[in-house]
């Protein structure tokens, strides 16, 4: 294998067949007699290098601190369904609980409701112009991802411009929420 980049970890083989004289080792680089040592031909290991199915391929013989703690291949990976989730029964009622992404779309809305906070307080002071910091799209994109609850993509899609929005009323709630502020302790300062 040639570690002459990140992609060679991405490209190697993922069942390398080791050297015979490798054995199992846990840790550490290939010793310098391995790497002179060719790969030998299919078919030209002699008994004692084949593994427990007697094949090139086959596990090498157990060697050093970790002999026989594996000496089987792993069972190649199958494609069947968990024996929880087979599909019910025809005539079966419908799984109860809510669909998916169901909490995902209300925690949005109340985010979204949170973040009128600063537009309300600007308001009761007085300040009409802070209803322009209200964030109408957020509440409106999550209630649409309310609507939209059968289809999940339609719903992934409007929770992320919920929470796009959400971020862009929070960073904008800030920079009105200063001057709000210094306006409040100048008005408890001077006692009107």
């Amino acid at each position: 294998m040639n570690s002459g980049g990140p992609r060679d970890f991405w490209e190697r083989d993922p069942n390398p067949v080791l050297r015979p004289s490798e054995g199992l080792r846990e840790t550490g680089p290939p010793s310098p007699r391995s790497l002179r040592e060719p790969y030998p031909a299919p078919g030209s290991y002699s008994a004692d290098h084949r593994g427990a199915q007697g094949t090139y391929g086959g596990p090498p013989p157990a060697q050093g601190p970790c002999a026989g703690a594996h000496t089987a291949p792993p069972a190649p990976h199958t494609a069947q369904p968990a024996p929880g989730a087979a599909n019910p029964p025809p005539g079966a009622p419908p799984p109860s609980g809510p669909p998916p992404r169901v909490g995902g779309a209300v925690a949005a809305l109340v985010v979204a409701f949170l973040t009128w906070a600063v537009p309300l307080l600007g308001i009761t002071m007085g300040l009409w112009f802070y209803v322009l910091v209200a964030n109408l799209p957020g509440v409106a994109f999550a209630v649409t991802a309310l609507t939209k609850i059968p289809n999940t993509s339609e719903v992934e899609r409007f929770i992320r411009y919920t929470w796009a929005c959400n971020f862009a009323y929070i960073a904008l709630s800030v920079v009105f929420a200063v001057p709000l502020a210094v306006l409040f302790l100048m008005m408890m300062l001077v006692g009107g």
